[in-house]
């Protein structure tokens, strides 16, 4: 992508995060009202409304806490590292979605966990979106 001549380095990035930001959502099927999850630091996750560990051994009851027990309807895996991955399968409502900017895994070893088991897909029937 060729930045236009006249245009700040830095607000083309910017500029370039918002619209992968509209895009991950826009394929994802957003519709207004549904709780998103961002996995990951990003410009994607400016704005939330809450603010949550991965790590977190409350995790799921915090999730809980905050959706009123309904539960993710969208996650955005903005980060590489598996684990981040691993989260974001775990928390999707069953029969929701997933929307990948990030490429998992890249640049790391192999790693223990099989990111495309069954148990994630035909069990909670997750849909997984790619943006890249």
């Amino acid at each position: 992508m060729q930045v236009p001549e006249g245009v700040d380095a830095e607000d083309a990035v910017f500029a370039r995060f918002c619209a992968l930001s509209a895009l991950c959502y826009h394929k994802a099927h957003f519709v207004t009202g549904e709780c998103v999850a961002v996995v990951g630091l990003e410009v994607l996750g400016m704005g939330a409304h809450e603010t949550l560990l991965s790590d977190d051994p409350d995790l799921q009851v915090k999730i809980d806490q905050w959706t009123g027990s309904e539960g993710i309807d969208l996650v955005i895996l903005t980060a590489n590292p598996c684990p981040a991955y691993c989260t974001v399968v775990e928390v999707v409502r069953d029969g929701r979605r997933v929307s990948i900017v990030a490429l998992p895994r890249r640049g790391e070893a192999p790693f223990y966990y099989n990111p495309l088991d069954m148990r994630w897909f035909y069990a909670k029937g997750t849909s997984l979106i790619a943006n890249c």
